[in-house]
């Protein structure tokens, strides 16, 4: 399996993970519910993209071949993290 379909994959899975976590487990009946589980998605979001560049940071600071996938798993769950955070507030 290429590496850019392994790291990809990965980091959806995750985003998978923890979008259901929070949602089964965020705040039960309060009537800001929607927009608590937007916030906390969107938080665990933004540390995900966060270490996904800052791993492709140092991959590309010690040159290896491994930075391109990083960066572009970064875009990925930004795009796809959004959506599950928009996702989470709504239902």
């Amino acid at each position: 399996m290429k590496p850019v379909t392994l790291i990809v994959g990965i980091n959806l899975f995750l985003i998978l993970v923890y979008s259901l976590l929070i949602r089964f487990y965020g705040l039960d009946g309060q009537p800001t519910q929607g927009l608590a589980l937007m916030v906390e998605s969107m938080w665990v979001i933004g540390i995900h993209v966060i270490a996904n560049v800052v791993i492709g940071a140092i991959c590309q600071i010690s040159n290896e071949k491994l930075a391109q996938p990083w960066f572009l798993s970064a875009g990925v769950v930004l795009l796809v993290g959004f959506s599950a955070c928009l996702g989470n507030g709504m239902l």
